[in-house]
Formats: structure tokens, C-alpha cells, sequence
């Protein structure tokens, strides 16, 4: 499936200054920033939608960092998927606590689904390219998915250290099913039909590897613990400071809809160093993911033990260029090294701004699979899907620019390859922030 993107982020600048380093502008009370966007997607049509994300400087004495702030994301494709988030964060809804709450609604006509284990299950990019002879169907790779999620935790710090607590609660509803080949072909020209043909999904189904009880999705419930150690300079792209965390996820029997439940340990080191003052920056980043005990359904296994909802690994959050969630597995390590550079700083509209650069590398390995019981599958099957256990360092690299205004709303373009075309060919990502 083939992705052709278009940014039209309506800001334009004007440096007020050439060569000479502005004056920074003390910013009070609200700042908006929004970036509308347009795409286009052979499968589900035009992607339309606009990123609205205000922040709360107060009076100005915590700036850069601020007060609050609230992430408004309203998108969909003209075929008929979409993608909606409201989230809200504040320091002073309550005295010295962070507090987070948020929705987020996605529905899928097309969702990614590699099988589990990373290259244990093979993935042969032919079999959804409609100008190969091995073609089967540009849907192979995918499935209908509809998710529904409310995420709220509070943050405190301990003492006067830089240690915080951290508690949350997650509430979940998926459902998941094979992808409407009907419905999808009533939107496409006749050059675009899709042939109705098995999926990976319907292979799964079919060799019991998803069971009734997981196969539809259902309903959970999670609650989260953690532990922080947060030196920082500042909360957006730090100069310099550590930000540690050690994360468990725990989904008991009683808040499953179908009485699953586990126990994920999540450790997240990153470390922020500055080479050249304002300038450059290195920051690094150590992901440490494992289930630890219980059973999951198949549509909670690509949640990340974390208070972000991260799913999968492959992707913006975890592995840039590699195939969206092309990992999924009980346990995983992740490295990241990237160069931040501040190319110039200037004025406009009486506000602060500055572009960057980025350039990165990504890597990490499966060191705990999802265990399979492959007695059902054929052994014709067996030899066209599957391969031997997955012990490959997974590596990506890329780059990207930022367009920042007031430290904190950061408007991003990046791109990454994989080593491997198992992981993939590329993948380009267009929105706010960094990666961490």
C-alpha cells in the first residue's frame, strides 16, 4: 500500500534578525499552535485533519516549560477511517502534581497485523503489491479495528528529590475483524478492486492461533504504577538531565471482558547532553519491555508497558522506518541515539522560533517471543509463513526537521529506513514533537 503525504502547515516566517541571536520573548498566559494536514492513501482515500495544541505559559515565570496544555487531533480518510484524540495535561489543576487525562478513538478499516515474533513471521511485500505476479491482495497485511480509549494518571513528586510517583488507569474497547472487502471495494474505481481473498488475519483465525474469545476484541481495564527520576532542564527537547522511569502495567482478570489478564514491567532510561550550548544536543533513550506473567489477547499484545499508550514496535514512538507494530512480542530491548541541532533562532509575530535538525539511528531485538502452538498449521502453510526464531538486531536510520515555536509546540518531518526489507522500505512521519 503506497502513501504519498502533503503537509500544509499555513505558517510562514521571517527572521527579523540575520546572524545575530534574537531576543527571547517572555511568553504569558495562552499560545496556540495548529497544523492542518492533507494525504492520500491508495486504499482509504484522502486523509484530512488538523492538530490544534495550546499551551499555558502563566504568568511567565515557568517559561519555557508551561501550566498546561491540551492536544486536539481531528482526522479521517475519505474512505471512511479515522482518528480523533483530546488530551489535556496541567502543574497547577492541582498543588505540585502532574495530571493527565485523555481519549482517543480509532477506527480502521485497514490496520496493520504482521503476525507475531518479527520475522518469525515472514513478511513477503509482493503478496500485497498489486503489480507483482506473486499478488494476493493489498489488504493482506491488515484488519478492521475499531478502538475506544480512556487514559487518566496523576504524577507527584517525593519529597524534594527529583523522584516522582506515578498512577493511572487505562479503559480499553477494541474490536477487530477481518477487513470489509465488500464495503472497501464500493468506495474504489474498478482499476483499484480488491480481489476477496484470504488475509493473514483469516490464516490466524483458521490455524487457531486467534480463538473465539480474542479474535472479535473485547473490553479491559489496566492500572499503572511507576517510579520516576526526572532531572531534566526542561520539559521539551532538554539540554541537558536524565529522565528515568520503571513502569508496571497490570490487567487483572476482573476488568477483562473475557477474564484474560497479565503483568508488564516497562524500563525507560533517556539522558540529555548538550555538545554545543543552544546548539547541539545528543539524546539517547534505553526501552526495556517485558511481560512478566499472564496471558494476553491478541488485541492488548502490542500495548507497551508505559503511561503513553504506545503500541508496537516499528513506527514514529519506537522504530522510525520499520512497518508500523511489524513487531509484536512478550519481551523487547530498544536503543536510540540522535543528534539535535538549533540551526536558527528567530522572531515572528511576536513570538520565539527556531529550526532544527535531527539525525538518528534505532535498533533494538526480540529477547522474549510470543509462544505459538503451530500444530494446526499445515505443512505447506508452514514453509510459505513462518521461519526460524527471530534473533536479529532490528536497525533503522534517518533524519528530520523541526519548525519550533515557543520551545514547546514543534512542528516535525522525519524520515527513516530500515537495514532490513523485512522491516520494510521507509517510512516518512509528519507531525509535532519529539520522539522523547
Amino acid at each position: 500500500m503506497k502513501k504519498n503525504l502533503l503537509l500544509v502547515p499555513f505558517l510562514l516566517f521571517l527572521l527579523e534578525s540575520a546572524g545575530q541571536q534574537p531576543e527571547i520573548i517572555l511568553k504569558k498566559g495562552w499560545n496556540f499552535g495548529f497544523l492542518p494536514a492533507v494525504a492520500y492513501d491508495s486504499d482509504l482515500g484522502i486523509y484530512y485533519g488538523i492538530i490544534i495544541n495550546p499551551f499555558d505559559y502563566g504568568d511567565g515565570s515557568v517559561y519555557p516549560d508551561y501550566l498546561q496544555s491540551v492536544f486536539l487531533q481531528v482526522s479521517g480518510y475519505s474512505g471512511g477511517s479515522s482518528e480523533h484524540i483530546l488530551e489535556y495535561v496541567s502543574y497547577s489543576l492541582l498543588p505540585s502534581t502532574r495530571f493527565s487525562t485523555g481519549i482517543k478513538y480509532t477506527g480502521y478499516k485497514a490496520y496493520p497485523f504482521y503476525g507475531y515474533n518479527g520475522n518469525e513471521s515472514y513478511y513477503n511485500v509482493d503478496w500485497e503489491n498489486d503489480e507483482s505476479s506473486a499478488y494476493r491482495t493489498r489488504m493482506f497485511y491488515r484488519l478492521a479495528r475499531k478502538n475506544f480509549r480512556i487514559l487518566t494518571d496523576i504524577q507527584d513528586t517525593v519529597g524534594n528529590t527529583n523522584y516522582q510517583w506515578h498512577l493511572g488507569f487505562m479503559a480499553n474497547y477494541c474490536r477487530t475483524g477481518a477487513v470489509d472487502i465488500v464495503r472497501m471495494n464500493k468506495r474504489l474505481p474498478a482499476s483499484r478492486q480488491l480481489p476477496d481473498t484470504a488475509t493473514l488475519y483469516d490464516k490466524y483465525c483458521e490455524w487457531g492461533l486467534l480463538d473465539d474469545a480474542e479474535r472479535d476484541g473485547g473490553i479491559t481495564g489496566t492500572l499503572m504504577a511507576g517510579l520516576i527520576y526526572d532531572s531534566r532542564d526542561r520539559l521539551t527537547c532538554p539540554g541537558k538531565g536524565v529522565f528515568s522511569e520503571v513502569n508496571l502495567l497490570w490487567m487483572p482478570p476482573f476488568l477483562c471482558e473475557k477474564n484474560y489478564s497479565y503483568l508488564k514491567f516497562g524500563l525507560i532510561h533517556r539522558q540529555y547532553i548538550t555538545l554545543v550550548t543552544r546548539r547541539l544536543i545528543f539524546a539517547y533513550r534505553f526501552w526495556l519491555n517485558v511481560n512478566l506473567a499472564g496471558d494476553q489477547p491478541f488485541y492488548t499484545r502490542q500495548l507497551i508497558a508505559g503511561f503513553q499508550g504506545n503500541e508496537g514496535y516499528g513506527g514514529y514512538s519506537t522504530l522510525r522506518g520499520v512497518l508500523m507494530q511489524r513487531i509484536v512480542a512478550e519481551g523487547f530491548i530498544l536503543g536510540t541515539a540522535e543528534l539535535r541541532s538549533r540551526l536558527v533562532n528567530f522572531r515572528f509575530i511576536n513570538q520565539n522560533w527556531y529550526i532544527g535538525a535531527v539525525a538518528f539511528i534505532d535498533a533494538g531485538r526480540i529477547i522474549k517471543p510470543v509462544s505459538l502452538n503451530l500444530s494446526n498449521v499445515p505443512q505447506a502453510d508452514y514453509e510459505i509463513f513462518f521461519r526460524p526464531s527471530d534473533r536479529s538486531l532490528h536497525k533503522s536510520a534517518g533524519g528530520g526537521l523541526k519548525l519550533a515555536m515557543n520551545e514547546n509546540f514543534v512542528l516535525s518531518a522525519e524520515f527513516a529506513a530500515p537495514f532490513d526489507r523485512q522491516d520494510g522500505v521507509s517510512g516518512l512521519y509528519l507531525g509535532l514533537g519529539y520522539q522523547f
